[in-house]
């Protein structure tokens, strides 16, 4: 029985192997493709990149001294002049003698920019200036000032510490009923102006008085407030003084007149603030 299928020709066959062939290379391209992926994520994964590393920076500075600095509070001030006239300003009747001492080093002297006193004579500045580089010893200024004052009823004796500015003083001191005079005196030393706000407590408690806060203090200045214009009447004061910007130094002139005759004069500086407990050191002598 003769098949009568059709016999494959070489020509057919050679078409069947070339189709084979081209799938077949087809196949080894994925397969090679898929393993190169795999090789690269694996290169990704295990191998590491450049490592840098960097020590932290350093710099060594030496610090530059500052100077020392304290600031007197000035003459003894009181309002108007010795005719009765410019009630409201502030004057002086003399310029206090000043005492200062330093170690190591000499005390530079230098009067404020400006002032209140309509005669000009501003508080004194000392100034320590840095010490040379070598020295050991740290470096102390101290200071302070006394005045008498004869000048009709105002009249007396008064002394006080040159000190330094700070951002914020304590005044325990002053009065504003009849015949006392309180002058609050407030000295920005530094170069940076300064504005105030001013809390004031009588013996009620704390006063509610307008005008006491945002008081500018240029730099290099002095002003001067009386205390009467912020809260009349009250017996006994203290006064909260706050500085942003430049520190000051803040103090309270009191001048005192019983009827027509002179009470005297007084210059407060800061004291303590105010605490849950206080101590007194008592010295005696045998």
């Amino acid at each position: 029985m003769t098949d009568e299928r059709e016999q494959p020709t070489p020509q057919r066959a050679w078409k069947l192997n070339a189709a084979v062939l081209r799938v077949g290379a087809r196949a080894v391209s994925a397969a090679l493709a898929t393993l190169a992926a795999v090789a690269l994520i694996l290169t990704a994964t295990v191998t590491t990149g450049p490592v840098l590393r960097s020590g932290a920076p350093e710099l060594t500075v030496d610090p530059l001294p500052a100077a020392e600095q304290r600031l007197c509070p000035g003459p003894a001030l009181r309002l108007g002049g010795t005719s009765g006239d410019q009630a409201t300003i502030a004057t002086s009747a003399g310029r206090p003698v000043v005492v200062s001492e330093a170690n190591p080093g000499e005390v530079e002297r230098a009067a404020l920019d400006s002032t209140d006193n309509v005669l000009g004579v501003a508080p004194d500045r000392l100034t320590l200036p840095p010490q040379t580089a070598g020295t050991t010893a740290e470096a102390q200024l101290a200071g302070s000032q006394s005045e008498s004052v004869t000048a009709g009823t105002f009249t007396g004796f008064a002394a006080a510490d040159c000190i330094e500015a700070t951002s914020e003083a304590w005044l325990s001191a002053g009065s504003t009923t009849v015949g006392r005079t309180s002058l609050i005196a407030i000295s920005n030393p530094s170069s940076v102006g300064a504005t105030v706000d001013l809390t004031i407590w009588g013996t009620a408690g704390e006063v509610a008085a307008p005008g006491t806060t945002g008081l500018i203090i240029p730099p290099g200045a002095q002003r001067v407030y009386p205390l009467a214009g912020f809260a009349p009447g009250l017996e006994s004061t203290v006064v909260r003084v706050q500085s942003r910007g430049g520190p000051i130094v803040a103090t309270l002139h009191e001048s005192i007149v019983r009827t027509l005759a002179a009470g005297g004069v007084d210059i407060a500086g800061p004291s303590a603030p105010p605490a849950p407990r206080a101590a007194a050191l008592a010295i005696s002598s045998t």
